[in-house]
Order: C-alpha cells, then structure tokens, then sequence
C-alpha cells in the first residue's frame, strides 16, 4: 500500500504541478511552501518529503506537512503576478542580481540588519527579496543546479507577492529551503508587514553546540519585540553551512523591465558578525550577476554590505 500511494502521490504531483506551475520562494522556483506559525520546529523528512512542526518550546505537535507532491495545499495563491508565472514562460526571467558571498568553516552563527528602502516607484506585480543567508554550497538562482543535495537558510525581507503571499508593501518571514530531495518544498514563518526605514535584523544561529543539524532562523524589527518571526529546522545535511551571502534577488517581467520597478534608496547591511574559523577575519567576494540597472554591491568594510539599485 506504502508504494501503491507513493506511485498514485507522484503522478498526481506531476501532472497537478504542471498544470499549476512551481511557486516562488527566496530560493528560486520549487513545487510547494508551506507557512508554519513563529516559533516552530521543522523536521524535514529528506528520504519521503514533507516535514513534521512542533513547538519549539513544548516540543507538542503542531501539524505535519505531506509530502509536496501528494497535496498542493502548500501553495498560497496570488493574483496573477510575476509570482504565479511559469518561469519557463515569455517574458519571465529572475533570480539572484548582486550578492557578497564568503566561505568560512566550521559556521556557528551569522547575524546582521539592514534597513528597509523605499518601495518601488513602479508596481507590476515584481518581487524584490532582501537577505542575510546561509548555504551548503555555493549555488545560486537561476543557474543550473545545484550539484548535489543544497539548503538555504535565510531571514527574509520582501517586497511584491512570492509563495508567502505579499504584495505591495514590505514584509519579513524566516525561511528554510531544501532541494535535491524528494520533492523541493519548502516552508517560511508567520510574515510580518514592515515599513521603509525599520531596521531589520537577521539571526542565524545553531541551536545547540552539541546539535550541529539544528539551526533557530529569526527575523525581526529592531525595537518591536512583537515583530519576531522565526523557526528551528532541523536536517542532517545543516551540519554544514559555510557559505554565507548578502542578497538582492528579483524577480520580474524583463520585458518590460523599468527600473523604477527596484528601490531607488541603497540598502545598507552592518553590523555583520559571524561566529566560526576566521582565522583570516571577514573577507566578502562581490558579485554582480546582473548589470540591468546596475545595481551593484559594495564593502567599505568586513562589517557592513551597501547594495544600490
């Protein structure tokens, strides 16, 4: 019966995800995000999918979250935006625009804040993703990939709709994406509705030291202790994260692509702090992936990132 169901949940999750295309999360587009309460713990089940949440302080059993490919229920649906395009279809491209990486081992924790810009002069249903990420390998949205088995973790700042819903306004949520296992699913905290001028900052830090599989993400508003929106994951392959990343991605209808569609005010991260072997202190590579814009990243020192759109 186990395989019987299994066969029945992957054609269903097949032609099902065709007909209704994958959703998008800070990582890319994948086949299903789920939402589970601030506070949670995931245990992703990497060998059948889905995952099973707890409270992180009672350890009672909120809910569990079939596999991806047996229920679509994940999904959260939008209006008919960049979010809810196939990104396979006309017109539609996206991904990472500029980012600073850094490779450090044996990665214990990783914190930092920025600051909300202004919103886009020009609204068409674009998505901008603002973050602090940490990452087992070194792959980015939208080149081929990953290689092998890849988890993203990341407090989030967005703006326009993803899976998380959103729209046109700033919102946090902390997110933990798996892919390379059965089914790429993800799942994201309770968002958060910010403003241009918060101060964000965004906590990743291993849970316990004898843990190394365990990770508390936290995302909040500096000065609102109600704002906080976090989650603990739990996976094997989070025993090791040592790719960090400061992050603008978006996406958007190239096409018609106006660049008053991105913020006009430079995003600022400082106060970037990171516990491991740094024996050779904090040093960042600057990417620019993609000139349109010209948006661009820059270090004027190890502690603070300024990205300009």
């Amino acid at each position: 019966m186990t395989w019987l169901w299994l066969l029945v949940s992957m054609v269903y999750g097949m032609v099902y995800g065709q007909a209704q295309g994958k959703v998008l999360t800070p990582s890319g587009y994948i086949e299903c995000a789920t939402e589970v309460p601030h506070g949670s713990h995931v245990l992703h089940d990497d060998i059948n999918g889905g995952f099973i949440v707890t409270d992180r302080q009672t350890g009672a059993l909120i809910r569990t979250i079939a596999p991806c490919g047996a229920s679509r229920t994940h999904r959260v649906l939008t209006a008919t935006t960049a979010a809810d395009v196939d990104p396979a279809s006309s017109g539609f491209r996206g991904g990472w625009q500029v980012y600073a990486k850094m490779n450090v081992t044996d990665l214990k924790q990783f914190t930092g804040q920025w600051t909300v810009p202004n919103a886009p002069e020009k609204y068409t249903g674009q998505t901008v993703f603002l973050f602090t990420g940490l990452q087992n390998e070194d792959w980015v949205p939208p080149d081929d990939g990953p290689k092998g088995k890849f988890d993203i973790i990341q407090p989030v700042l967005q703006y326009g709709p993803s899976s998380a819903g959103g729209g046109k306004y700033w919102m946090i949520s902390s997110w933990y994406v798996p892919l390379g296992g059965f089914w790429d699913e993800s799942v994201f905290s309770t968002p958060k509705i910010v403003h241009e001028g918060d101060v964000i900052f965004g906590n990743m830090t291993r849970t316990v030291s004898n843990t190394p599989t365990s990770w508390t993400i936290d995302t909040y508003v500096v000065g609102n202790a109600s704002s906080h929106t976090s989650i603990t994951v739990n996976k094997p392959r989070l025993s090791t994260q040592p790719f960090a990343y400061v992050t603008f991605e978006s996406y958007a209808d190239y096409d018609e692509l106006n660049c008053s569609m991105w913020p006009t005010k430079v995003a600022t991260f400082s106060n970037l702090a990171m516990e491991g072997d740094l024996e050779e202190g904090m040093n960042w590579s600057l990417v620019q992936k993609d000139t349109i814009c010209g948006a661009s990243a820059a270090s004027q020192s190890a502690d603070e990132i300024v990205i300009s759109f």
